[in-house]
């Protein structure tokens, strides 16, 4: 009973653990900082990290098509016309490996050589193995965890117990999709402009292609139009 206990928790209990990234001192800022929508106070504490300087531009991946950038940040609508140029909205990505994939995509459009990314504690392993995969390997990547809270209430605390669980195990699974980096697609955005929302915020392109030698992965076609 011990030993079937420790083969179902220790497991998902190990990425949790492990150092997945640094926030060591930088002698200048990142490129950009890359928040991963979904998690609660992921975006606000994405733009207090680029507001403060320690990072050029604020990309928000998987935004959602019918979310309006004013509703995701507010704070916008008080920036000036040059800061509001400096944010960019994706809206395509629905799942950690499309944000990376997506992350790629304007990091090679942009010419990023130093990122910062922002998503919630408990996602934050996974989230970091995949864009430490997916990204160029000459990019610097660093995590900014976003704390979920545990709470001392028995369902926040179940909440938070399950979402570690899950997570740990789904880290696992990434660990086995992404072991074969052949077969990896490399996203190569279609477009190099970004079409400018009414706020002022920038919207990256939907469009994307994959390598021919590569566009298998994972029975997609070579060309892929995100609606």
């Amino acid at each position: 009973m011990i030993l079937l206990l420790a083969i179902l928790f220790v497991p998902p209990a190990i990425p949790h653990l492990l150092p997945f990234g640094t926030q060591a001192p930088r002698l200048r800022p990142a490129d950009a900082v890359f928040v991963l929508s979904g998690g609660e106070g992921r975006i606000q504490a994405g733009y207090r990290a680029w507001n403060s300087g320690a990072a050029k531009d604020l990309c928000i991946l998987g935004a959602g098509k019918m979310v309006e950038p004013a509703d995701l940040l507010p704070e916008a609508a008080s920036l000036p016309a040059g800061a509001l140029k400096r944010i960019y909205v994706e809206r395509w990505s629905e799942n950690t490996l499309e944000n990376a994939f997506s992350a790629k995509s304007i990091v090679s459009a942009r010419g990023y050589s130093a990122v910062i990314l922002v998503t919630s504690d408990y996602h934050a392993p996974r989230a970091h193995l995949a864009f430490r995969k997916v990204l160029p390997e000459g990019v610097r990547l660093d995590v900014i965890p976003v704390a979920s809270g545990s709470g001392s209430k028995g369902g926040v605390a179940w909440r938070w117990a399950r979402r570690h669980f899950l997570e740990g195990w789904k880290y696992w699974g990434y660990r086995v999709l992404l072991r074969w980096e052949r077969g990896i697609p490399a996203f190569r955005p279609q477009q190099s402009g970004f079409r400018r929302e009414k706020s002022g915020i920038l919207s990256v392109p939907r469009t994307i292609t994959l390598r021919p030698e590569i566009a298998s992965f994972p029975s997609r076609q070579s060309r892929i139009a995100i609606g």
